[in-house]
C-alpha cells in the first residue's frame, strides 16, 4: 500500500465512484477483504527530499553540496 491508495480506498468504503481519470492508486479494500489481487502493482517508488529542514535534521543529515541550506 502507498499513500496514493488511501483516497481511492476511502472513496471505495463510501461507494463513491472511483474517479480513475482524476485520482492515483487503487482501493485496498479488496485485499482486506481476502479478494483476488490482480493487477495489484509489484512495487512501490517513494523518495524524500532530504533538504527539507525538518526531515534533514530528524535524520542527522547534512545539505547536498553545491545547494543552499535557506532554513540554517
Amino acid at each position: 500500500m502507498s499513500g496514493i491508495d488511501v483516497v481511492p480506498t476511502v472513496l471505495d468504503a463510501l461507494g463513491l465512484p472511483a474517479y480513475e481519470e482524476r485520482v492515483e492508486g487503487s482501493s485496498v479494500l479488496p485485499l482486506t477483504r481476502g479478494e483476488s489481487a490482480s493487477g495489484w502493482r509489484d512495487y512501490v517508488v517513494s523518495e524524500l527530499d532530504y533538504s527539507f529542514r525538518d526531515a534533514r535534521l530528524a535524520l542527522d543529515r547534512k545539505p547536498d553540496r553545491g545547494k543552499q541550506d535557506q532554513h540554517a
